[in-house]
């Protein structure tokens, strides 16, 4: 038997050896982390006025409203609806909601959960500065939901409608806070 000469040997090694390796995948340094892209931040859209010494103020639409001490306020949007939205201290808080919409109809709004099963317009008191309204009441669905309180009035271009959220352990209370809150009232002239 002829033996191959070792320099045949090991040039077959190698051969097989490079084989082998090319045959085994390899895996690639792991690349460093991309950077996290943000978008840039959307324009945060105007307010619908602003609460200064616990009275809001509607930038556009004239009016303002004193907040009682231990309230807290939320502002809404200058297109939106929602004008403000007030929360008593007490548990569980009395809350009042301002919200605007165009003039045409005085239909309380759909509110989830409760049903308006009384509505009276004609010349009430309730409201400064306003005669003819519509006063409303949605009874929850659940006897144990918050009834909601509203007075709804029309004034110029605009429909206006004063909510009062009034948890069931508090009903009278909290009906009373609101309408204390919405004797504050004060309409002033719509800008042009």
């Amino acid at each position: 038997m002829s033996r191959a000469p070792v320099g045949m040997a090991a040039l077959g090694a190698y051969f097989g050896l490079g084989l082998l390796l090319a045959a085994c995948k390899r895996t690639p340094p792991p690349s460093p982390p991309l950077p996290e892209v943000s978008a840039p931040p959307a324009p945060q859209e105007a307010a619908a006025g602003v609460i200064l010494d616990s009275v809001f103020h509607d930038a556009q639409l004239g009016l303002t409203l004193r907040l009682p001490p231990g309230w807290t306020g939320t502002v809404g949007t200058e297109s939106g609806s929602l004008r403000l939205r007030a929360t008593g201290d007490r548990a569980p808080p009395t809350v009042v909601e301002v919200w605007r919409s165009p003039a045409g109809t005085a239909s309380p709004l759909a509110r989830p959960g409760c049903v308006w099963t009384f509505q009276d317009p004609g010349p009430h008191l309730g409201l400064p500065g306003t005669e003819l309204l519509t006063l409303a009441t949605c009874t929850p669905e659940a006897p144990s939901d918050p009834r909601i309180y509203a007075w709804i009035v029309e004034r110029g271009p605009d429909l206006w409608q004063f909510d009062v959220t009034a948890p069931w352990p508090r009903l009278l209370e909290a009906e009373r806070e609101g309408a204390g809150l919405l004797s504050t009232l004060r309409w002033g002239e719509r800008p042009n």
